[in-house]
């Protein structure tokens, strides 16, 4: 590759897309500028550590890391890179344009035989107070610090609202300094290649065969997996079509096995990294090779197994991912990650293309239809992993609304009961609990449940969201005035927003045991375009009144006015639900739409960006953006938001409107 073809080049950090500021704005909500890390005397090693890391954080689906780990104002054709560009600080760089949320920065020092990591973090996304993280690692050896990565990582993203994960473990090491130091440097400097290709400078293919050569010996130098593991990393992150001519003749040069069969016979992690990096830049055949090759030889490694099963299942191939499922099973390997995927692929479906179950005897349940031997397939899978991991109250609960929704008389009865005691005792913030409880009206008997509710929440007087989920039950039993007791204790116990809202709803609904189906009976006819009669109106202003937090009142009344013709009364009503709520996304839309329509072009933009920011994943926010954009005569950012929100969601209804309007005005064009 030569580096002129710009076209080519859809920066893997900055998006595609003319109006840069408006892709960054498509990116993960977590966006981390990532500076060099600064050493005097190993700025190799600093900046293999941050590449590492960097691979680390975006485990997780929120993150993007923008590398900045280098800074020059060369023609990119004549730029000649050194180490002196990738150790500038934190003061040296202007971020123009660059929509970072958090900026992370590091110094490494060496003194007589310890060193010292030292991490800052400036995270945009908390108040002032809490900004600004210092981290500091030491170790006598760089092998103690590279043993640390993990729990950087783990430090790092603490700091950020992230759903937690359960990725595959990195390796210890116990090599030599010159041996990682060695490893360290080499994946910073492929790193940089793919940098500066971004840059515009080319790489040539028989560079790309030497540079990988050399990766190859680095991941055997440590003589453990470490080595193998950062080499592989390093290459699957290349395979990202954001790197795109690079990734096509990386993959000519690897072949389907060729990169794995460099490594020793005993290291799995080339083969579950490249195989899983092939399948993501849509090479499934080889990739599958791998894998099935791996499962093969070394079928004791839950890990390769979770990965197969993984892409199955983005494949859509469900019989091969049960049977992924029940091969592990089977070979006795299923760690509790596995065991929970089990279950809950298995209360996905309906039928069971395998016709095999592995966890019950199917003798034992004659009359049983497959519907039913599918949900108890799926409570034994969730029992495996308490077995494996006691705590894991995402199985449990699980269990539990399988339990209640299948009861087989007196012996689910007890299994239930003793499920959800086990439950109240480990669920300390209420979630699970009243995910629970809200189900519970399935059980014919739920007086033992909710004696045992009552007593755990006297344990615990101060817990409001213990009377929330007792409301909820007593509202199951049809005791409203119970209901309201509890709901009333529960408010004087709590100033969370969220929790306020939930009793308010609930409020309305102890006060008219109707309200929700009256309310739902509204949106039928607002959601149709139709008029709501008077009556209704009235129902819906005094419940804003009585329950200032709830979303839906004010988005069906500002409907309803609008339908009426009442255009100031729909504006003032959502601009009121925006200033109680101003993070909801659906009244973020609404309100921008309206603001948009009286000409408001400005406040309608700002909505939207807030919105956004707030939300970055809700379709018709970005569609809407989308819309705006090109009635601006923004069509190349237009079609960036348009084509982020296809791919979140290609059937969104929103998304589909806006589809039509810009086809319709081009049309007209």
């Amino acid at each position: 590759y030569d580096g002129k073809n710009k076209d080519l080049l859809p920066s893997v950090i900055f998006g595609s897309g003319r109006n840069l500021l408006q892709n960054l704005r498509l990116q993960q909500r977590i966006r981390i500028g990532m500076m060099p890390c600064v050493s005097e005397d190993h700025p190799y090693t600093a900046m293999g550590l941050m590449t590492l890391l960097a691979y680390l954080l975006e485990r997780w689906g929120d993150v993007r890391v923008y590398r900045l780990f280098f800074q020059t104002d060369a023609n990119p054709q004549k730029y000649e890179w050194s180490i002196r560009d990738s150790q500038s600080t934190i003061d040296d760089w202007v971020f123009d344009s660059l929509d970072e949320n958090a900026v992370l920065y590091a110094t490494l020092t060496k003194t007589d035989s310890t060193w010292c990591w030292s991490i800052t973090l400036e995270n945009d996304l908390v108040e002032e107070a809490d900004a600004e993280k210092i981290w500091t690692y030491e170790a006598n050896s760089l092998a103690g610090l590279v043993n640390q990565l993990e729990q950087v990582a783990q430090d790092v993203i603490s700091q950020f609202d992230v759903s937690e994960i359960r990725p595959i473990p990195i390796p210890t090491t116990n090599a030599d300094d010159t041996a990682i130091a060695r490893v360290l440097r080499g994946v910073f400097e492929w790193q940089m290649q793919l940098l500066l290709v971004l840059f515009g400078k080319g790489w040539a293919e028989g560079d790309i065969q030497k540079r990988l050569d050399e990766l190859y010996i680095l991941g055997n130098l440590t003589h453990d997996d470490f080595g193998a593991w950062a080499v592989s990393q390093a290459v699957a992150h290349t395979l990202n079509k954001g790197y795109s001519p690079v990734p096509d003749s990386l993959t000519l040069l690897i072949g389907g096995d060729g990169f794995i069969d460099h490594f020793a016979p005993h290291t799995l992690y080339p083969s579950m990294l490249i195989g899983r990096a092939l399948f993501n830049f849509g090479n499934f055949a080889p990739a599958m090779n791998i894998l099935d090759a791996i499962t093969e030889t070394h079928p004791d490694n839950p890990y390769a197994w979770l990965i197969k099963a993984d892409l199955y299942r983005r494949s859509g191939r469900l019989a091969q991912l049960l049977e992924t499922y029940h091969s592990a099973i089977e070979h006795d390997v299923a760690n509790a990650d596995l065991f929970l995927q089990y279950g809950q692929i298995l209360e996905l479906i309906e039928d069971n293309p395998t016709n095999t179950f592995v966890l019950i005897d199917v003798d034992d349940y004659e009359d049983y239809t497959e519907q039913d031997l599918i949900i108890r397939e799926a409570i034994e899978a969730y029992e495996n992993v308490l077995r494996l991991e006691p705590d894991n109250l995402t199985a449990l609960q699980n269990q539990i609304l399988l339990l209640a929704d299948g009861m087989n008389e007196d012996v689910d009865a007890q299994r239930l009961e003793e499920a959800f005691s086990r439950l109240l005792q480990k669920d300390s913030t209420g979630e699970y609990i009243r995910a629970v409880v809200d189900v519970a009206y399935t059980i014919d008997d739920l007086d033992p449940l909710f004696d045992m509710l009552e007593a755990h929440a006297e344990k615990y007087p101060k817990r409001a969201d213990l009377r929330i989920s007792l409301a909820v039950l007593a509202m199951h039993l049809e005791d409203y005035d119970l209901a309201s007791d509890y709901l009333t204790e529960a408010e004087d116990l709590t100033d969370d927003e969220a929790l306020l809202a939930d009793i308010d709803r609930l409020m309305l609904s102890v006060d008219n045991p109707d309200f929700e189906e009256k309310l739902g009976a509204i949106y039928a006819v607002v959601s149709g375009g139709n008029k709501i009669s008077l009556q209704d109106l009235k129902f819906l202003e005094k419940t804003i009144e009585q329950a200032p937090l709830l979303a839906e009142a004010y988005l069906y009344l500002a409907q309803s006015y609008m339908i009426w013709g009442e255009k100031d009364h729909a504006l003032d009503t959502i601009k009121e639900g925006y200033v109680q709520l101003p993070n909801h996304p659906e009244i973020a839309e609404l309100l921008a739409r309206y603001e948009w329509a009286e000409g408001n072009k400005d406040e309608a933009q700002a909505v939207l960006t807030d919105g956004i920011s707030a939300n970055p994943t809700y379709v018709p926010l970005l569609a809407r953006m989308g819309q705006f954009l090109f009635e601006l005569g923004e069509k190349d950012a237009a079609k960036g938001w348009l084509t982020r929100a296809e791919a979140l969601s290609p059937r969104d209804p929103i998304l589909a409107e806006v589809r039509k309007f810009i086809a319709d005005a081009m049309s007209r064009a």
